[in-house]
């Protein structure tokens, strides 16, 4: 019994570390000398970027999108969701192929879970998930009231008096210009508050000239 408690005891307290927010120190390469504090969250969407290849002939790229799990100096752990590969020859072919886990990993029963290490991180952001599917809704928001605002004449007419009723076409209007402004706010707001945390770690890509940052 006592075995028992207190193996359960250490992996509440594994998972409760396992749980906390991972913080490290970063500082820029490039521009003005900055230190800044790289936090990842619990299950937060990530997206890691690395330039696989870049010669005469093919650039390649490699994307990673999938669910923070724990990180130390070395790796980064994740939930994989899908695997993005950009193919692009001089020629200007271009071969673009998205992959989830089972395909990725060659199996339908394999583990969703992977380490990449640091050192083949070029980009990385991350977001919390939840605000960008609230941060989506601002588009059929913004449809709808462009559609009530091409009926709203329609709507509108007194097909019996033969004219608009110009106090009814002005609710209308002025209901779907409020959707409108709504919609176009919301994911705006959205942005801004829940914004991604980007971070580049390779000069010159993907952004010419984002800061670039290395660990401490």
């Amino acid at each position: 019994m006592k075995k028992y408690i207190l193996l359960t005891a250490i992996l509440a307290i594994g998972v409760t570390l396992f749980a906390q927010t991972w913080k490290t120190e970063v500082q820029s390469v490039t521009g003005k000398p900055k230190v800044k504090t790289m936090k990842i969250k619990p299950d937060r969407h990530i997206n890691i970027s690395h330039l696989v290849l870049d010669n005469d002939s093919m650039k390649e790229t490699r994307n990673y999108n999938g669910y923070f799990l724990g990180a130390n100096r070395d790796s980064i752990q994740f939930r994989l969701k899908e695997v993005k590969t950009d193919r692009v020859l001089t020629s200007g072919i271009r071969q673009q192929v998205t992959m989830k886990p089972k395909y990725f990993f060659k199996t339908p029963y394999a583990d969703s879970s992977m380490k990449v290490a640091w050192a083949d991180v070029d980009y990385f952001w991350n977001q919390n998930e939840k605000m960008i599917n609230m941060a989506e809704i601002g588009e059929p928001i913004i449809l709808g009231s462009l559609l009530v605002m091409l009926l709203s004449p329609l709507i509108s007419y007194d097909f019996k008096d033969g004219k608009l009723n110009t106090e009814r076409y002005k609710n209308w209007a002025l209901g779907s210009t409020i959707g409108l402004a709504s919609g176009i706010l919301i994911p705006v707001t959205l942005g801004l508050v829940y914004r991604k945390h980007k971070f580049q770690f390779k000069a010159g890509w993907p952004e010419k000239k984002a800061k670039v940052w290395e660990f401490r």
